[in-house]
């Protein structure tokens, strides 16, 4: 029945093939990666009409000038998130039901707003879902998280 091709001949088609398969696998994940934004210090949001920007700068307050109680209180929030997503995946909360108990667990603790540590925390909730399953967390409904309404 197939006759025609040679094993050799059968080798490089598949191997052409291979190729051209990862070549096109590398590619969109290379175009994915320069459409990520890069996550930094100033972060700008639109307001509902999309005309005005407003940037938002994270505060400069160092870390030795911070004292125990707010470590231990982010130590509290961590633990918190930690369970909040454990739980979540768990019982397989829709991703909308998981951005709402976070939301409202965030919303607890507004003192972090603008502070070096909401951007830890943020990257601590992504590290803890990455964990159990890919979420794709973007930057925005990350910031957006900490304004929830409950």
């Amino acid at each position: 029945m197939f006759n025609e091709f040679s094993w050799g001949e059968y080798a490089l088609m598949i191997t052409l093939v291979l190729i051209a398969y990862y070549a096109a696998l590398g590619l969109w994940l290379y175009i994915l990666k320069l459409r990520t934004p890069v996550s930094g210090i100033q972060i700008a949001t639109h307001t509902a009409q999309g005309e005005n920007n407003i940037e938002e700068t994270v505060s400069s307050t160092s870390f030795e000038e911070t004292s125990d109680e707010t470590f231990e209180q982010v130590e509290a929030i961590m633990t918190t998130l930690k369970d909040v997503i454990a739980e979540a995946f768990y019982k397989k909360y829709s991703r909308k039901q998981l951005l709402d108990r976070l939301g409202r667990t965030l919303q607890k603790h507004p003192e972090f707003i603008g502070t070096p540590f909401e951007q830890g925390i943020q990257e601590f909730i992504k590290q803890e879902c990455d964990k159990h399953a890919p979420v794709g967390l973007r930057d925005r409904e990350m910031q957006l998280l900490w304004k929830a309404k409950t």
